[in-house]
């Protein structure tokens, strides 16, 4: 059983490597329901786990750039109190509250990795998130933290991304470093009170930081967001099971409850459903605005060499001639996968101007562009915008999109498009 503890234990870890987060939810159902570790030794030995994971991830992206050191800090610090805080208080709670708080964790983390946007769109630019709004956020995702072991990444990053304006890849990397500062506070706290088998508690977290390593590897090189969604369908049905274990056994036995828990689940899946089409709906109506010409295929979507900022973006885009323009970022995983083959389109076709925008570096102008998700591929012809999808094209297809932005029409797409803003007047 302890060697199934261990493979589980890497396998956390390499979630942790591809995804930036949401496996370390797992670490407290495998300490107790695998290796038989009480309640809150188990919340314990999960902060210890998630805190070095954290900590030896956030090495990469440190040596990258991809940390804002200052707002880490100041959130970290923050996050350290709530975390210190909460590990102190979690250890008097009873085990059934903690395992059900826990639960609704996991259920809260698996509908964020359901729902996962590849590039969440920041909000207003800042060189810092302002302190209060660090040290108010910290404070509370820390306390969480420190009850119930959960390293609350699904919260962190969104409030780096969306309230500080920092590019994703920043926020990934500056999270990791959130993290381990409040597991560490909050481990301190439970050691207070709580005993832990270190025996246990380090070959599990050896185990943890070997998986990411090995999924940090991986990454770029699978589908990490389908994987993502799997898995996290995958931690909805656990923290479903663990809801359930702390239900009174008498009540277990209820047909209303079975009936009840049945159509929880039903309504909780059709609820998902519709609003992934719902949020469908609304980047179709977000690209509503962008010229698609009736010749090129849907499908045909996608992605990168000077490099475009915002400073020289009219340069670069206006007069005649046509223009493939990259918005990417060096997290990402398709970006990586695609630039081969955009880079080689660039070589066959000298007469195109072939741009990149690092998002990261211009988060102005992905906002301006209202980029939500990459890679995307900008194909700007005589100062037109013709085609603007996310996506990776395979170099067939990117070919063909280019041998069709070649033949289009230019009055008759200009005719097109003042026919269009007419008919929405």
């Amino acid at each position: 059983m302890f060697l199934l503890t261990l493979t589980a234990a890497a396998l956390i870890g390499v979630t942790l490597g591809l995804f930036g987060g949401g496996g370390s939810i797992l670490a407290v159902p495998v300490l107790v329901y695998l290796a038989g570790v009480p309640a809150k030794q188990a919340i314990a030995m999960s902060l210890l786990v998630v805190a070095v994971t954290s900590a030896v991830s956030a090495i990469g992206h440190a040596r990258a750039g991809r940390i804002r050191w200052r707002t880490g800090l100041i959130f970290g610090a923050a996050g350290m109190v709530g975390a210190y805080t909460g590990g102190l208080i979690g250890p008097h709670l009873p085990e059934a509250l903690l395992m059900t708080v826990f639960a609704a964790m996991m259920l809260a983390t698996a509908i964020a990795m359901i729902r996962h946007r590849r590039t969440p769109p920041a909000g207003p630019v800042h060189r810092e998130m302002p302190v209060l709004h660090v040290i108010a956020e910290g404070v509370a995702v820390g306390l969480v933290t420190g009850l119930v072991g959960a390293g609350g990444g699904f919260l962190v990053v969104p409030a780096l991304v969306l309230l500080g304006g920092l590019p994703m890849g920043v926020a990934v990397g500056t999270s990791l470093l959130v993290i381990a500062m409040k597991s560490l506070a909050g481990l301190a706290g439970y050691l207070r009170s709580v005993p832990i088998d270190w025996s246990v508690a380090l070959p599990v977290t050896a185990a943890a930081v070997a998986g990411g390593l090995a999924g940090g590897s991986l990454a770029g090189r699978i589908n990490a967001d389908r994987l993502r969604k799997a898995f996290g369908w995958f931690v909805l049905a656990m923290g479903a099971f663990v809801l359930i274990q702390q239900a009174p056994p008498a009540l277990l036995h209820s047909a209303w409850t079975a009936a009840a828990v049945t159509l929880t689940a039903l309504a909780a899946a059709v609820a998902l459903v519709l609003r992934r089409r719902r949020s469908i709906k609304r980047n179709q109506l977000q690209r509503s605005d962008v010229y698609t010409p009736r010749g090129i295929k849907e499908k045909y979507v996608m992605t990168m060499p000077i490099t475009v900022t915002a400073a020289n973006w009219t340069e670069h885009v206006t007069g005649t001639g046509t223009i493939l323009i990259d918005l990417w970022a060096s997290w990402c995983g398709p970006c990586r996968r695609f630039a081969p083959v955009f880079e080689a389109a660039a070589g066959r076709h000298p007469d195109l101007v072939v741009g990149k925008v690092n998002t990261e570096a211009e988060p102005e102008l992905a906002a301006a562009l209202q980029i939500t998700s990459i890679p995307t591929l900008i194909v700007i012809r005589d100062g037109v915008v013709v085609y603007a999808q996310a996506g990776a094209l395979p170099e067939a297809a990117l070919e063909d999109l280019i041998t069709q932005v070649r033949g289009l029409n230019m009055d008759e797409v200009r005719a097109d498009i003042a026919d269009r803003q007419a008919a929405a007047t």
